[in-house]
């Protein structure tokens, strides 16, 4: 996606895919909203800004959190922190703070939420070598872009994200019952194995006692 900057008083530009293969996620929306304030209050959202605007994330995602210290129920200085998370990698902090931002009473702010939660839970899954996490991670992602939709329905990234994420879990359990049958196939042959040696062994102590 290009990156955006929502700012006071002016009309958000549209967010832009970029063409990408079908296997391949659009990336999280980079929204920020600028916090506006008088004096020195707008020192460190300014900095925080500066930091992610510069490619430094992490900084950023440390500043946003060190404002939540003081203003630990502004949604959107949740949505800033986990968007810089995001970029930081850090997902798990990001999952934290977009959950928080869902529940701003700003539709537009819940839709990019439950956008950015959709992303933030599909690279969480991949990250994890565990089948059974990964699946969850990505069932979960799927509901975030639902949410996403039903919030916007014109909303084409998290409708291209969203069968993107859909057809890799179909293919991910796909995998997976293929290893169940090979394991269960394989026992199976185990068994007979098994059970053809003790028949053998059987026979053959006949042959011996005669």
């Amino acid at each position: 996606l290009i990156g955006e900057l929502f700012l006071p008083d002016r009309k958000p530009p549209k967010r832009a895919a970029v063409p990408a293969p079908a296997s391949t996620l659009a990336t999280a929306a980079v929204v920020l909203f600028w916090l506006c304030g008088s004096g020195s209050s707008l020192a460190s959202p300014a900095k925080a800004l500066r930091d992610y605007q510069a490619g430094h994330y992490k900084d950023a995602a440390n500043e946003y959190s060190r404002l939540l210290e003081k203003k630990p129920d502004d949604t959107r200085l949740h949505f800033n922190a986990g968007t810089a998370a995001y970029q930081a990698r850090e997902y798990d902090k990001a999952l934290k703070d977009f959950t928080t931002a869902i529940g701003s009473p700003n539709p537009d702010l819940q839709q990019r939420s439950y956008y950015n939660l959709g992303n933030t839970l599909y690279r969480s899954g991949e990250q994890t070598s565990e089948a059974q996490q990964k699946s969850e991670a990505w069932e979960q992602a799927l509901k975030n872009y639902e949410s996403a939709l039903k919030l916007n329905p014109k909303d084409g990234d998290a409708a291209f994200n969203r069968d993107v994420v859909k057809k890799r879990l179909e293919e991910l359990k796909k995998q997976q019952q293929q290893k169940k049958d090979n394991q269960q196939q394989n026992k199976k042959d185990d068994k007979d194995n098994k059970d053809k040696q003790q028949k053998d062994n059987r026979s053959e102590k006949r042959r011996v006692g005669k």
